[in-house]
């Protein structure tokens, strides 16, 4: 397996086509120059040379090249070799390189966070990157006792600890020598919850991709990504609701929406002066009409209302002015700012993360990632739907016919 960021020993083949069949050409590797292309971007000269690989002491016609970490810092990498010998041909190598997230090194490491008072923490998530902070070398979570295990090579690391509620030093330096111990404090911070408003959200996103300035995701993005979240979620989850309010002309039956509320997608409840109205179709109002059209309507106090074209339409047409007040739900407004607030309730406002990672590690190319991120994401929009019917189970505002089945009550209920 072929590892991402890591340094990677490739073998390829030099082939003499002069010759009838073909035969490989041994003593060539004076010759033979290498050039690397990572993601298909141009390809530039490798950084060592190759060798050949030899058998008691005989060339093979089989070449090998060590490709350096940073030249396999690339999900797909490319090397074309060439011999300046004529009729001399060198088979092409191409490397897809997985994202290490099991450790693979030949040193027992061992982490263990606590608090300042030796207190283990358990189930904090600690991300191991290399020195650069350009790679994930691997990741796990604390046991019981405050505990991961890890299997590195020597060398310096980045250790980047993550738990809700609590603080750390970000990051950490992890120094492996042979088998190695080391121990990293948290903080319980009272109250603290990431993800009430998109300033917190940013710092908790960035620590998960491993950036914590915009040099890749600028700030704007990732409220773009939360924005696209929230709307994802009150698409799928109706969970951002509002009201607003107008007030009636004598004679006159439909009213924009926009006059109510300019961003409402969804009416649920309308009441007229304080009075819950019947939900209505425009069959209905073909019956409810004496000859089937609106130039005859009857007027008077309304008690049902239809939906058309963005208006509301009320029956009879108001025959005085009174306020009509709908509840409804609303498009969450953009977040153009840290200081803006969430529009989904406080207890979905992190599930928004995992959307904002998904098109953080899309952008990024990392499939891997970005496809656990969009499955959690789409995890959190169903356990949000179940918890939010479970809110309002019972709540007939939901539910528009049942509401409109009591015109006494505003709510819909008794």
């Amino acid at each position: 397996m072929a590892i991402k960021g890591i340094a990677l020993v490739i073998e390829f083949e030099a082939w003499d086509a002069s010759t009838a069949p073909a035969t490989r050409k041994t003593g060539d590797v004076a010759n033979i120059s290498c050039v690397v292309s990572k993601d298909g971007g141009n390809f530039a000269a490798a950084t060592n040379s190759p060798t050949e690989v030899t058998s008691g002491g005989v060339g093979t016609g089989v070449y090998k090249l060590s490709l350096t970490a940073t030249e396999m810092e690339a999900n797909d990498v490319v090397v074309l070799s060439t011999s300046a010998t004529s009729d001399i041909i060198c088979t092409t190598v191409q490397v897809v390189t997985e994202t290490n997230t099991d450790g693979y090194g030949a040193n027992t490491v061992t982490i263990t966070v606590t608090k300042a008072d030796a207190t283990p923490i358990p189930t904090c998530t600690v991300n191991i990157r290399n020195s650069g902070d350009t790679l994930t070398v691997t990741s796990g979570e604390t046991d019981a006792n405050g505990q991961v295990v890890f299997y590195i090579d020597d060398g310096s690391y980045l250790a980047y600890l993550e738990k809700n509620a609590y603080s750390f030093t970000t990051p950490e330096t992890l120094t492996v020598s042979g088998t190695t111990t080391d121990t990293y404090i948290g903080a319980a911070v009272a109250g603290t919850t990431y993800g009430v408003g998109p300033a917190a959200s940013v710092t908790s996103i960035r620590h998960q991709f491993y950036e914590t300035a915009s040099a890749f995701v600028s700030d704007s993005e990732i409220k773009t990504y939360l924005w696209e979240g929230e709307r994802d979620m009150n698409a799928f989850v109706e969970c951002y609701l509002g009201t607003g309010t107008n007030t009636t002309t004598t004679g006159t039956q439909e009213y924009n929406i926009s006059s109510f509320v300019t961003n409402c997608i969804g009416i649920r409840h309308i009441s007229y002066d304080g009075t819950a109205l019947k939900r209505i179709d425009l069959r209905d109002l073909d019956f409810l009409d004496e000859d089937g059209t609106t130039t005859d309507a009857q007027t008077g106090d309304p008690t049902s209302y239809y939906e058309w074209n963005d208006k509301v339409g009320l029956w009879p047409v108001p025959d005085a002015s009174a306020t009509v007040k709908i509840w409804g739900v609303f498009e969450p407004p953009e977040i153009t700012s840290a200081t803006t607030s969430y529009s989904v309730p406080r207890q979905f406002q992190t599930y928004l993360h995992d959307y904002a990672l998904y098109r953080m590690y899309l952008k990024d190319q990392d499939d891997g990632r970005a496809n656990m991120h969009n499955k959690l994401w789409n995890e959190h929009k169903q356990e949000a739907q179940r918890l939010w019917a479970r809110k309002y189970k019972g709540n007939k505002l939901m539910t528009v016919k049942d509401s409109g089945a009591y015109p006494k009550t505003v709510m819909g209920m008794r």
